[in-house]
């Protein structure tokens, strides 16, 4: 294929899709720095068989910019298992993939790091780059939320508390040191950061420590303060599109003299989750092609604005 121009690759981190002459997607990577990374594969010489046997498959490259590098992973996991590349295949495995456990329905729940998801009513979250990143993230959820950490067999044979409790990372209910309504309040507390919500979580705390204060219950105060910023700590989630969350295919128009140049991001529960990019050379059954592989019933949105003069502007709203 082509060497890509190279002002047309973002340069911070993204994920790269390259596909093959049918469209298929035959690799998704990852990296700090989207530009560096993908002219790397142009070199003349130096690459791995694997790497050229991909290179001889591939007939065009896509890019989707990220805001950080793990927002690049969460986005390359996330297609990885959707497409399912053929030159992928260091991940294809789920093994690769730390996840965290949830189960809310369970009495004083905990969360657990996990290999792979089940259908059990628990909720999931992840993947992570790594069980060592998965447990570091485990770690600091406890700080801001501190729930057992115990299996169910240890906390029902408990006498007494565990060193994290001392440590003020356990809530300790295998001793009855807290009520099932708190516990479950903190269980949901770390659910809502994992699922994004830490903003309104954080409005919360930060209102509940003002009020602490007013009362002079500083010491109260000064924990919900903690709390806060260990959960500013914990995680780097995902970069929301949709403020509100959503479904919605975010089309971008670039119309010449020489067709049309069009982009297909789709968004989903308010995160970038893949796009496409397309060419014609002329207008025609173009917008009946992009339409398929819209989201059937759902919304869009025109990056471009029109004036409802131009052919393209008069198709969209049409």
């Amino acid at each position: 294929m082509r060497r890509p121009d190279p002002s047309a690759i973002p340069p911070g981190p993204g994920v790269y899709l390259y596909r093959d002459g049918e469209g298929s997607v035959v690799y998704v990577g990852k990296a700090r720095r989207l530009r560096r990374r993908v002219l790397s594969y142009f070199r003349a010489e130096g690459l791995a068989p694997k790497t050229r046997a991909l290179m001889a498959r591939a007939e065009t490259v896509e890019f989707l910019a990220t805001t950080t590098e793990k927002e690049a992973f969460l986005l390359e996991a996330s297609l990885i298992k959707k497409h399912r590349p053929r030159y992928n295949i260091l991940l294809r495995d789920d093994k690769q993939y730390a996840l965290f456990r949830v189960n809310l329905k369970a009495p004083y729940p905990r969360i657990e790091i996990v290999r792979r998801a089940g259908k059990d009513g628990a909720r999931y979250f992840g993947p992570f780059t790594s069980a060592l990143a998965a447990r570091e993230t485990w770690k600091l959820l406890h700080r801001a939320f501190p729930l057992r950490r115990c299996a169910d067999r240890a906390m029902k044979n408990r006498v007494r508390p565990c060193l994290y409790h001392h440590m003020g990372q356990c809530l300790a209910p295998c001793t009855g040191k807290v009520g099932e309504e708190e516990y479950l309040r903190q269980a949901e507390g770390a659910v809502r950061v994992l699922d994004g919500k830490s903003d309104a979580l954080l409005k919360e705390l930060e209102a509940a420590m003002l009020e602490a204060s007013d009362r002079l219950e500083f010491e109260r105060a000064a924990a919900l303060r903690d709390q806060m910023r260990a959960v500013r700590q914990t995680v780097e989630r995902q970069a929301a599109v949709l403020p509100g969350g959503g479904d919605m295919d975010v089309v971008g128009l670039s119309p010449s003299d020489k067709g049309l140049a069009l982009a297909v991001v789709f968004v989903r529960q308010g995160a970038v989750q893949g796009g496409r990019a397309y060419f014609w050379p002329g207008l025609a059954d173009c917008f009946a092609q992009v339409h398929r592989v819209l989201r059937p019933g759902g919304a869009f949105l025109i990056a471009n604005e029109t004036d409802g003069t131009d052919p393209v502007g008069k198709q969209w709203e049409a």
